[in-house]
């Protein structure tokens, strides 16, 4: 985590925002951190919504071969 995180909050890269099916993803401007959507803000996500959002990628990556979209 940079200096200016620490001080200012982290800052959204709002043009990297992705959604995995659950929840809204995207990282820091500033230092890159990992950044998950929480109801009322940003924030750095647990370990296990980090493997919850690695599954959901899975499960998408499967159902868009199904589909032959890939």
């Amino acid at each position: 985590m940079s200096l200016l995180c620490m001080l200012m909050g982290h800052r959204i890269d709002r043009n990297a925002v992705s959604h995995d099916g659950q929840d809204y993803w995207s990282s820091c401007k500033r230092c890159g951190a990992f950044m998950i959507r929480g109801a009322d803000r940003w924030r750095v996500p647990k370990g296990d919504e980090i493997a919850d959002h690695e599954s959901y990628l899975d499960q998408r990556s499967d159902y868009r071969k199904q589909a032959g979209l890939d």
